[in-house]
């Protein structure tokens, strides 16, 4: 994990960043997901500017299932395995 990990109050705003231009649309998998290029500089402390980010919109069915990959991030770094970070975020114009 970087020196600083997300707090309560930093979620993430994508409103602004730039759809990746090659994949913007990914679709893989069972939950619908976009590619989104971050800000430079980053908006947050814990964020890489310029950096593409894997956007996964909550199912209405399971809509807090996103806690479980932030978990399995934490713990992951927690124990020293590489485990891709996950992060809390929201498109405020949705």
């Amino acid at each position: 994990m970087s020196g600083h990990a997300q707090q309560t109050g930093e979620v993430i705003d994508i409103e602004g960043w730039q759809p990746d231009d090659q994949f913007s649309i990914y679709p893989e998998g069972t939950r619908e997901k976009s590619l989104w290029i971050s800000p430079q500089p980053p908006p947050l402390p814990f964020l890489i500017g310029d950096h593409r980010y894997l956007f996964k919109h909550a199912s209405h069915r399971y809509p807090c299932q996103f806690w479980c990959e932030i978990i399995a991030h934490r713990i992951g770094c927690m124990v020293g395995i590489p485990v891709p970070p996950a992060y809390a975020a929201w498109q405020s114009g949705q």
